[in-house]
């Protein structure tokens, strides 16, 4: 499944705050050294949030993305 830019970066400000607090201070950290590093993290997180989001009820959906 291809997403553009827009969505990628979209997805990822929505998913940010969902993640652990050590995984956002990890890809913080790794992204101050290697952004090309830290993209590819946020990249599988996206698709790891997308496959699952695609998995939800209908109702979760809408509720987590009004939150």
């Amino acid at each position: 499944m291809m997403i553009s830019k827009i969505q990628q970066v979209f997805l990822f400000s929505r998913t940010f705050h969902f993640l652990p607090i050590e995984f956002r201070s990890l890809v913080t950290f790794f992204h101050s050294r290697s952004p090309a590093f830290s993209r590819f993290v946020c990249l599988f997180q996206i698709n790891v949030f997308v496959t699952t989001f695609s998995q939800l009820s209908i109702w979760r959906k809408i509720q987590l993305l009004f939150v």
